[in-house]
């Protein structure tokens, strides 16, 4: 009998670090976003956002995969930065997300550096 598939879960596909430099907040999320995991990372987000930072970094350097959901969180995570006067910025630099932003124009959207310590000498 073959080993039936087994049912992965939005924890095993998505990492996320929280961390903070006084009112600025650090998200690196790592793995697969994709329509399974986005509803863990737009959560987070929401509690990122609710503690008021003035800054976020958004460290998207371990994602493996970004589809079609997970740039919809983006836009969304640009829109409540928008609302709230929150400064938010992407960290990107591998082709599993640039590509995506940059084939949607989206990279036009969003401030956008290769690494952490630019995003975050970055700040005011």
């Amino acid at each position: 009998m073959a080993d039936e598939p087994k049912d992965v879960t939005a924890d095993e596909l998505l990492d996320l670090d929280e961390r903070w430099q006084g009112d600025l907040a650090v998200l690196s999320v790592g793995g697969e976003v994709d329509m399974l995991s986005t509803p863990l990372l737009e959560e987070r987000l929401r509690t990122v956002f609710a503690a008021g930072p003035s800054v976020v970094v958004l460290d998207l350097l371990g994602v493996r995969y970004l589809g079609s959901s997970g740039l919809a969180v983006l836009v969304g995570c640009r829109d409540a930065a928008g609302r709230e006067g929150v400064d938010l910025r992407l960290v990107c630099a591998g082709e599993s997300v640039l590509r995506p932003l940059t084939a949607t124009a989206l990279d036009e959207l969003f401030d956008i550096y290769p690494e952490v310590e630019p995003a975050l000498a970055g700040r005011d």
